[in-house]
């Protein structure tokens, strides 16, 4: 009987190792292997003073300038650091403090090539924005009339704007194009724009300012009419209309 128990002792001891090595097996085939590091040579950013352009971090500027400001220009030790190409020259300073004066802001230009862009960028691309806020649902045609009338025609050289240009600054200016609701004209009369705001910022009972939420039910009326209630959208395979009953508003 100690014999049997032994046998089988030993054979349970081998089950359990093959066990060990077969889950061993499958986690060394299924895990992916390493990928070797990339070789790929990078090559070190240029300094600022080397003029190609590789410009001063913000930071940076905003030293430089405030050294310039507390009239640290000329000391000693910034001179030697110019003589070392580890400080700005004055000529670079005094750029740098127009750009302040022109735009508010040190901070750095994109790199264009030294190729100033010069379509919808300054005055033509706040008229873009101006009256696509004011008219968010005209068209590129409208747009495009709407620019000729107010800014192109009146360049030195009469400029007219195409609906590629139209699109590409419109995506630059974070413009996207978004299924839109419509208001009543009679909601921006004065008397009703002024009952809104009573009704948003008075207290109780002449507005729900000091409302909490909680207690607030907001009740409103709708309108269905069943010859519009069908959808107008489906899947079909290829070849096959999209065909389905329901109401018909031309009867």
């Amino acid at each position: 009987h100690q014999h049997q128990h032994q046998h089988q002792h030993h054979q349970q001891q081998q089950h359990h190792h093959h066990n060990t090595i077969t889950i061993i097996m499958v986690v060394a085939r299924t895990t992916p292997p390493v990928r070797a590091a990339p070789a790929t040579a990078t090559t070190a950013e240029l300094h600022p003073s080397t003029g190609v352009g590789h410009a001063y971090s913000h930071e940076f500027r905003q030293a430089v300038q405030w050294t310039r400001n507390t009239g640290h220009g000329d000391n000693p030790l910034v001179q030697d650091l110019r003589t070392q190409r580890l400080w700005p020259v004055k000529r670079t300073e005094r750029r740098h403090r127009h750009r302040y004066q022109m735009y508010g802001h040190l901070r750095r230009f994109v790199r264009q090539g030294n190729q100033r862009a010069t379509v919808l960028r300054g005055i033509d691309g706040f008229l873009l924005c101006y009256y696509r806020a004011v008219y968010p649902t005209c068209t590129q045609a409208e747009m495009i009339a709407f620019l000729w009338n107010a800014y192109g025609r009146h360049l030195p050289e009469p400029r007219f704007f195409d609906t590629s240009q139209i699109s590409r600054a419109e995506d630059r200016f974070g413009i996207s194009r978004k299924r839109g609701s419509t208001t009543a004209r009679q909601a921006l009369l004065p008397i009703n724009v002024a009952k809104r705001n009573i009704f948003w910022m008075e207290p109780y009972p002449n507005g729900i300012a000091d409302t909490p939420l909680n207690d607030q039910i907001d009740i409103d009326e709708c309108g269905l009419y069943v010859e519009t209630a069908a959808r107008h959208i489906g899947k079909a395979a290829v070849g096959v209309r999209v065909r389905e009953p329901g109401p018909y508003g031309h009867s």
